[in-house]
């Protein structure tokens, strides 16, 4: 992980002003000179502008209305995950490497423009028979991206802590773990694929509702 990410990432966040809110007192290493307008807004953006792992980061802080003001919260409830989509060569490349033999059924039948692009993944149109259904593909290099900003959110955490001893609320290490932990998870789409299947089968004779339909022999952890 590059120092110039580090400072990117830090600096970023810092100058929305977002650290004059939540931390008490002075502080010139964390606050800014002048107080921002509109901080949580200003968060929100930088945050979107940094990538999907600080996008993911965001809206996982929204759900944390013991730790942050209800503004900032409010803001950062307004992330999504709306993204440009990356090229079909990509999303090719992707299903190639994790489908090896099987992955001539899928690329035989997909639709190259994508029904939607997230942060962490973009959905496409296939068929399999006769069944409309829909792949979820993770995005190219994602894994990597992820760890080195997870590296950098844990240095910054370490940084940080020292600056919120009055803020006893906010232990940064703790919510950088936690969050680990859960986007880890996300990317291993074998997980979500397993959680659906066994909603599929809970409701499979309920006629009102429809749930996802997961094929095994094309689930694997990034697709």
């Amino acid at each position: 992980m590059s120092l110039y990410r580090l400072l990117v990432i830090f600096f970023s966040i810092r100058n929305t002003g977002i650290f004059n809110e939540i931390i008490p007192g002075f502080n010139p290493f964390l606050k800014t000179v002048f107080k921002k307008k509109n901080p949580a807004l200003a968060l929100k953006i930088c945050l979107e502008r940094l990538g999907p792992v600080f996008i993911k980061f965001g809206q996982l802080l929204s759900t944390r209305t013991d730790l942050l003001p209800k503004n900032v919260t409010r803001e950062l409830n307004l992330l999504t995950d709306d993204c440009a989509p990356i090229s079909f060569e990509d999303i090719t490349k992707t299903i190639t490497d994790e489908l090896r033999n099987k992955s001539i059924d899928i690329l035989s039948c997909i639709d190259k423009k994508p029904l939607a692009s997230a942060s962490l993944a973009q959905v496409h149109k296939i068929k399999i028979g006769k069944l409309n259904c829909v792949v979820k593909v993770q995005k190219p290099n994602l894994m990597i991206q992820v760890k080195r900003d997870i590296r950098a959110l844990k240095i910054a955490a370490k940084s940080v802590k020292v600056f919120l001893k009055d803020y006893p609320r906010i232990n940064p290490e703790i919510i950088i773990n936690d969050y680990e932990s859960v986007i880890m998870k996300e990317l291993d789409f074998r997980i979500e694929a397993a959680n659906a299947k066994k909603t599929y089968e809970k409701f499979a004779d309920n006629s009102i509702y429809m749930f996802l339909k997961i094929f095994d022999e094309y689930t694997v952890k990034k697709f």
